[in-house]
């Protein structure tokens, strides 16, 4: 039996509704890189949130998950690198600093509701 138009636009609406539901409830998580540090260090997401890293060091930086998937290439002082979260994501990412003398730090990534959240 063939679906009508009225069913068809119908279903079309739902999977619209519910795809702009999840965009819309996606948040943007600013963390700060400090010199050997990050702020906040642990930061409570959901999949298809965005980190936003802007790099307010002395000196370059970058940052990279923690298993190697993903990298923001160099920040200078002021830059920003921004990475969405997916699913399962690696949970912890790294903090580097270039040059002689390396300083290497890291932050994490919780699925868990954040504490105080209520």
């Amino acid at each position: 039996m063939p679906i009508s138009f009225t069913k068809f636009a119908a279903v079309g609406a739902t999977v619209m509704t519910l795809a702009t539901a999840n965009a819309a409830t996606a948040q943007t998580h600013d963390i700060i890189i400090f010199d050997e540090a990050f702020f906040p260090a642990v930061i409570y997401v959901k999949a298809g949130d965005e980190l936003s890293f802007v790099n307010n060091a002395n000196a370059a930086r970058t940052v990279s998950g923690g298993n190697g998937s993903w990298t923001s290439g160099t920040l200078q002082n002021g830059e920003s690198y921004r990475h969405t979260v997916e699913a399962g994501a690696q949970v912890t990412f790294i903090g580097a600093s270039e040059g002689d003398n390396p300083v290497s730090y890291s932050g994490e990534v919780s699925f868990d509701p954040a504490p105080l959240s209520n």
